[in-house]
């Protein structure tokens, strides 16, 4: 094998699938997520880990608020 060749094959990411199902769409703070992980492959190749992260992306409903606010007596 020539050596640029080994070094294709070095950097060259495998033909592989990652798929993640969750059991919800959604979980609250705190709550343990559950779901599978899926790594699937065509070929042969090394790894030592894979690893899964997930961020945080919270949303809020924004909220109208009215105030009532009290008008000075008019004097006459």
């Amino acid at each position: 094998m020539s050596f640029f060749k080994k070094i294709k094959n070095r950097f060259t990411s495998p033909n592989a699938s990652v798929t993640l199902q969750l059991s919800k769409n959604s979980f609250a703070l705190g709550e343990n997520i559950e779901g599978t992980l899926k790594a699937t492959s065509n070929e042969d190749f090394d790894c030592t880990e894979i690893r899964l992260e997930f961020q945080c992306a919270e949303k809020k409903k924004k909220e109208s608020f009215h105030s009532m606010t009290q008008q000075p007596n008019a004097k006459s």
